[in-house]
């Protein structure tokens, strides 16, 4: 009965937000119109093109709202897939932005969809910290970044255990936030912008998410990317979260201060049911694995002897590499077509205290290949 409300709440919440976001899309300016407005403003150097540093600080800019916001969103993905396939990043004149626009074939300009995605977000989203009160994972939808390893996590505590996971945000007075991870000291998170907020992850569940992202990424460029990870250019902590592949046995050690078990599904194949058995119902993160693709783990159905999955996707889709149809990111698969197709399984063990010492190297220089698990 829990799961059907928690469903109808959803699609309720969906069918509202579809409302809203089909309102003021073709209000106002294009995407290119709007770079052309605001072109002088973000080329604070006045060289008549916009650097990858003044996209970014930009970007980072809580000043910028709406329509501005959206489209500086916009140029700082194109530099992200720069960033992310460690390629030299690119300075945009005004005219080498206007000629994007004519060089896309009809209706399939990719900027203007992005750009009108962006603002749909902006549209359907809120303001407070947690719209319902503690966090949701059935308004959880990943995007396009490639951060699956953090937001399955995330997603597992907020499905387990919402109020564990909501109280690791503080709020100032200032707007600013202090996020308390369980194994290292709190971490300050500067109020979002309104481009950070949209660019990465959708959630309609309030500002929750984001500011976890966030705080996630300063963590991160605070103690280092690993070889396999680092880029050759300045980062906001937002955008190194979602173009950088990770770990999720980081994540749970960093979350809960809890150590963790790691198997391939097919090793404890015996035990595999018993150790899911206990693990939700104490209300365990677990995360299983597809190559390049990481999942939260909710339910096991000792009846039907499946077990109850969701995708940070977050969306009514078939996923394909598990040839199962989702809705809103759920789906259900036998046990042993689970053991056969995954990879892997991560159960947080509270046994264990974290050590996060290991698990951030010092940073490295250009060069290094990226670590690609989205």
């Amino acid at each position: 009965m829990h799961r059907q409300l928690r469903l109808i709440l959803t699609l309720l919440a969906a069918f509202l937000a579809w409302q809203t976001e089909g309102k003021g899309d073709d209000a106002g300016p294009d995407f290119y119109a709007t770079v052309q407005d605001n072109f002088a403003k973000w080329d604070t150097n006045n060289d008549g093109s916009l650097s990858s540093d003044e996209i970014l600080a930009a970007f980072a800019n809580p000043d910028y709202h709406g329509r501005a916001a959206a489209a500086i969103a916009v140029l700082q993905k194109l530099e992200t897939r720069h960033v992310g396939h460690h390629e030299e990043t690119e300075s945009f004149t005004l005219d080498q932005i206007l000629q994007m626009r004519d060089q896309a074939k009809n209706g399939h300009d990719k900027n203007e969809a992005t750009f009108k995605n962006y603002l749909k977000r902006i549209a359907a989203g809120s303001t407070d910290l947690f719209v319902h009160g503690i966090p949701q994972i059935d308004e959880i939808v990943q995007g396009g970044a490639n951060d699956c390893y953090l937001i399955s996590v995330i997603a597992s505590l907020a499905y387990q255990r919402p109020l564990e996971l909501s109280r690791m945000i503080q709020q100032g007075a200032d707007g600013n936030y202090v996020v308390h991870f369980a194994s290292v000291a709190p971490i300050k998170v500067s109020r979002l912008t309104e481009s950070e907020a949209i660019a990465y992850n959708s959630s309609r569940d309030g500002l929750w998410l984001p500011i976890l992202v966030k705080a996630f990424g300063e963590y991160k460029l605070a103690h280092g990317w690993d070889t396999t990870e680092a880029t050759p250019v300045a980062e906001d902590p937002v955008e190194a979260v979602a173009i950088h592949g990770g770990n999720c046995a980081q994540v749970i050690k960093l979350f809960t201060g809890h150590g963790v078990k790691s198997h391939k599904p097919k090793d404890i194949e015996k035990d595999l049911r018993n150790q899911l058995t206990a693990a939700i119902n104490e209300r365990r993160v677990v995360v299983v694995g597809v190559p390049h693709h990481a999942m939260t783990a909710i339910a096991y159905d000792s009846k039907s002897d499946r077990i109850e999955i969701w995708n940070p996707w977050g969306s009514t889709s078939q996923f394909k590499t598990l040839d199962v149809k989702m809705q809103h990111g759920f789906f259900a698969i036998p046990i042993s077509e689970f053991v056969e197709k995954c990879n892997n399984i991560m159960f947080e063990d509270p046994t264990v205290k974290a050590n996060t010492k290991g698990d951030h190297p010092k940073k490295v220089g250009k060069g290094a290949a990226k670590n690609a698990a989205d």
